[in-house]
């Protein structure tokens, strides 16, 4: 984050360039992989749950996180 010049909130609302791992994986928390069938050979895929922060958090992982959750690379 630091090398992105990025910032996120940390847990008391305060913007920081270097948050903690755990802090991180807390705010991904309620993402969810959601299957629907519609018909007994179509089947819906998609993942629920994201925001602005979420997005930003998975693409300033980058890699392999980014097919993962399906975001385009800024």
């Amino acid at each position: 984050m630091k090398k992105a010049n990025e910032i996120i909130p940390n847990q008391i609302h305060i913007p920081t360039a270097n948050p903690t791992l755990r802090w991180v994986f807390q705010c991904c928390e309620g993402i969810n992989f959601v299957q629907t069938e519609e018909t007994y050979y179509k089947t819906n895929v998609y993942l629920d749950g994201f925001d602005e922060l979420r997005t930003k958090i998975v693409s300033l992982i980058g890699g392999h996180s980014l097919h993962l959750y399906n975001i385009q690379k800024k």
